[in-house]
């Protein structure tokens, strides 16, 4: 209501905040709320009791809009017996108290076996992606090294067989050297073999 400009004149003080405005009733009651929300020990000191109802009750009261409004006056009545300590919450009230807060409680934690209904979900198809990312990765490893083994298995082969032709010609260049002349020699032959 008090960033709307629709709202400034419903009510007997200015609402919009400027820099010569004090702080309006609204900003008040919102600063309050936040407040005992947000207490963490969920006491108020008593000048601060007194300044919510000082401010609740102004609020309630305001002559431009609130003036005949059946529920705020009822309100400022409950403020005021609040304030003197002698309002009394009757076993109905405490009743649909207790009932709003165990349907609540429901609401949350049907949110929260929701939540946790997705979040399994969820999980359990990361799981299916990452086990199928890993598949995948291990497939192309396997291809990529039995290539890899392939490659090495050649290079090995050709590499003995270079070895073995160089290492034969090397000993019929030796034996040629020793006294073979001629191929079609006997001796030769024989020791070529």
């Amino acid at each position: 209501m008090m960033n709307c400009k629709h709202f400034d004149n419903k009510f007997s003080f200015p609402i919009a905040p400027g820099k010569h405005n004090p702080p309006c009733v609204l900003t008040k009651a919102r600063e309050i709320g936040r407040t005992v929300r947000h207490s963490s020990q969920c006491k108020v000191t008593d000048t601060d009791l007194q300044d919510i109802f000082i401010t609740m009750t102004s609020l309630l009261t305001d002559p431009v809009c609130l003036t005949n409004d059946v529920a705020a006056q009822e309100a400022v009545k409950k403020l005021a017996e609040l304030e003197k300590d002698v309002l009394k919450i009757t076993t109905e009230e405490m009743i649909h108290l207790l009932e709003a807060a165990q349907d609540t409680l429901k609401k949350a934690e049907n949110i929260a076996d929701q939540s946790l209904d997705e979040m399994q979900i969820h999980l359990e198809k990361c799981r299916k992606e990452l086990n199928s990312h890993t598949d995948k990765c291990k497939q192309t490893l396997d291809d990529h090294t039995a290539k890899c083994t392939n490659a090495i298995d050649e290079h090995i082969s050709k590499t003995a067989e270079s070895t073995f032709e160089q290492s034969c010609e090397g000993r019929l260049q030796r034996k040629t050297a020793v006294g073979c002349h001629s191929a079609n020699d006997a001796n030769c032959r024989t020791r070529l073999i």
